[in-house]
């Protein structure tokens, strides 16, 4: 840490390497694309009547799927801040956090709900469009979304505690 010149000590920063952003960015997009083209051709042809189906439920275009792309992009977009100025810094992380544990928590929700996964795809794969079907792909999915949504809030956090010299070493 340095001392400015107020005497105030300045908060240590961690780094957000631009490789960093890359893969993040990288990830995003993946998953842009893939919502675009599975919305746009489909992933799967239903045998009976050669009708393209998509994972993804098409009445959520453009309002559900466009606000966790946005969610996703504002990551990506924090993240890239974090960069260009030098690393984290504790309001950064907790802004990134916010953003991705609202988008996580929001897929999650709509996951478990069976409103994500396109019903028409879950009968064409479970050969059964019940609710349950549907719902337990979502729960299983939605803890994923959970998980590396966490993951992901937790970098920053870990990359300044690294920084200021606190926690666990080898």
């Amino acid at each position: 840490m340095t001392r400015g010149s107020s005497g105030r000590t300045a908060p240590a920063q961690a780094t957000a390497r631009p490789r960093d952003v890359a893969v993040v960015a990288a990830a995003t997009a993946l998953v842009a694309v893939f919502t675009l083209v599975d919305l746009a051709a489909g992933v799967a042809v239903d045998p009976a009547t050669g009708e393209r189906i998509g994972v993804l439920n098409p009445a959520l275009w453009p309002f559900g799927l466009g606000a966790g792309l946005v969610g996703m992009a504002l990551a990506v977009w924090l993240w890239a801040r974090a960069s260009r100025r030098g690393g984290w810094t504790r309001r950064a992380a907790l802004a990134h956090a916010g953003v991705v544990l609202a988008t996580s928590l929001a897929a999650s929700m709509a996951l478990s709900a069976g409103r994500v996964i396109d019903p028409r795809f879950t009968q064409l794969v479970f050969g059964s469009a019940d609710g349950l079907a549907v719902r337990v792909a979502g729960v299983a999915v939605g803890a994923l979304v959970i998980g590396g949504g966490v993951w992901v809030a937790a970098i920053p956090f870990t990359r300044l505690q690294r920084a200021a010299g606190i926690g666990w070493r080898a």
